[in-house]
């Protein structure tokens, strides 16, 4: 899989940080995605996310997921959803799937690994 590096700018993103189990990051990522559906907007663009260590957890990670949206969203409930405008991210690790033969979901067995092929 090809990675290289470059910049990101994306608009109109709903963002979300859980703790989790590490093989359930790909379920949390999806309930952002449900969220915004039942909201009345629809993701535009690919999922980014951070990935952090949780102290003394080795089995949990920290993920913040964004999530870019067709428009912009009224507040919501839940306080550990944001919104942001903008994300610019001016030196970012890409990975763009679409150009890749492989099925996607070999890309979830990607996530949390240390690129070996920067282009």
């Amino acid at each position: 899989m090809g990675v290289r590096e470059g910049s990101l700018r994306m608009l109109n993103l709903v963002s979300q940080t859980v703790i989790a189990v590490k093989k359930n990051w790909a379920k949390e990522a999806e309930g952002l995605r449900q969220m915004a559906l039942a909201v009345g907007v629809y993701p535009n663009g690919p999922l980014i996310m951070t990935i952090a260590d949780v102290k003394n957890e080795p089995d949990f990670r920290q993920y913040t997921f964004f999530l870019p949206l067709s428009s912009v969203i009224d507040p919501v409930d839940d306080s550990s959803i944001r919104f942001y405008d903008e994300l610019f991210i001016e030196r970012a690790l890409v990975v763009r799937h679409y150009d890749e033969e492989e099925p996607f979901s070999n890309a979830y067995g990607f996530c949390g690994k240390r690129p070996k092929n920067i282009v």
